[in-house]
């Protein structure tokens, strides 16, 4: 089980959608068909994507569901800052890493946002592809990735936040 020191500090049903939120950012397809890096930075941008697509969701509904989506993603926060501990970046560095997690985060919020707001699929693919493909463009993949995302939010926005509170994240398949 991934996470599992989360377990102790989280209620369940923030842990189970956290922990759903990074398995579907883990599966192999993203790696392999739309050949996102395999890589400390790809699985990172995996992972806010997909946590931008669930805080967007939750933005909607009442007091309790943004309060439930904040616990996510503060969740998200203490996992980043776990995981830099872990790979050796010391006590001093971390905050200096934690804030560029922070920027990079609200970042490419910020960019999706507007693209998803007008279900602009180009506008989305092209900010897919400046920020999970900077290294190599991938008009294809960052193509794929734009679909995946506009089916993904109407996926949740088709789940109640009932559902959603509860740990029941239903995300759809990609389609290559």
């Amino acid at each position: 089980m991934i996470l599992r020191w989360l377990r102790d500090t989280t209620p369940d049903a923030v842990y189970t959608v956290y922990t759903a939120l990074v398995e579907q950012a883990r599966r192999p397809e993203f790696y392999t068909k739309t050949v996102v890096p395999d890589t400390i930075d790809g699985r990172f941008d995996m992972i806010v994507m997909h946590l931008v697509l669930f805080y967007r969701r939750m933005a909607v509904e009442n007091v309790e569901a943004r309060d439930f989506a904040q616990n996510v993603f503060d969740v998200f926060v203490k996992d980043m800052d776990r995981s830099l501990r872990e790979m050796g970046v010391g006590d001093l560095s971390v905050p200096k890493k934690m804030k560029k997690i922070g920027e990079s985060y609200f970042g490419r919020s910020e960019v999706y946002g507007g693209a998803l707001d007008e279900a602009d699929a180009s506008a989305l693919a092209d900010a897919v592809n400046r920020n999970i493909f900077a290294d190599g463009a991938n008009e294809a993949a960052a193509d794929q990735l734009a679909s995946y995302m506009l089916r993904a939010e109407k996926a949740l926005s088709d789940q109640s936040a009932e559902a959603l509170m509860a740990g029941s994240v239903d995300w759809p398949e990609l389609e290559v």
